[in-house]
């Protein structure tokens, strides 16, 4: 179902689905091995996401899965999500540097083609990781547009009817910064990773 792009609301495509896809399958890899093991679970740098238990965060990466490039549509929109899509994006981020794998630059090289329609612009170079990390923010800033939970953490601690103003000029719910995951159990973390090993049928 579609997700607020600053195209409109729509669901992912094609390449730009596949790059989304493959981090979400990645950043759920990496969360789901705390589950099985005395490990910590591998943080994005993303406060609104990474402060959540390890099966929170795969049930938050089911959802946004699921409405960014899936059959499921999140009916009111909270901060939770929002961050979620952001992680992801960091995630690539995170990804590219420290992997060094070209198959993540062939990802976002396609992306960045099918999203701006620039195809005559050659790649940068494999190892001037920098502009492939402004490639990852052009689409990231191209499909999410401005991260509105970044300007309304600074609300969180105002007045409180100056942080409903903001949100309602924003069209943002009531609930949008208080709403959290449900507590999951295992077995619930174990179904989100399937719904989202099944987002690629």
């Amino acid at each position: 179902m579609p997700w607020p792009t600053t195209d409109g609301m729509r669901t992912l495509q094609g390449a730009e689905c596949d790059l989304l896809l493959a981090a979400i399958e990645s950043l759920t890899e990496q969360q789901a091995a705390a589950l099985t093991a005395p490990i910590d679970p591998a943080v994005t740098g993303i406060q609104w996401f990474d402060q959540w238990d390890v099966a929170q965060r795969l049930w938050l990466l089911q959802q946004v899965g699921s409405a960014l490039c899936g059959p499921q549509t999140i009916v009111s929109p909270a901060a939770i999500f929002d961050a979620t899509a952001d992680a992801i994006f960091h995630h690539i981020i995170d990804s590219l540097r420290e992997q060094g794998d070209h198959r993540w630059q062939a990802r976002i090289e396609r992306a960045d083609q099918q999203i701006t329609g620039h195809n005559e612009t050659p790649p940068p170079d494999p190892d001037d990781q920098p502009s492939w990390v402004n490639r990852v923010v052009r689409i990231a800033d191209l499909i999410l547009g401005v991260r509105l939970y970044q300007r309304a953490e600074s609300f969180r601690d105002a007045e409180f009817q100056r942080t409903l103003r903001f949100l309602h000029e924003r069209g943002l719910p009531p609930d949008y910064l208080s709403r959290i995951p449900p507590l999951c159990s295992t077995a619930d973390a174990e179904q989100a990773i399937q719904c989202i090993r099944s987002l690629r049928r």
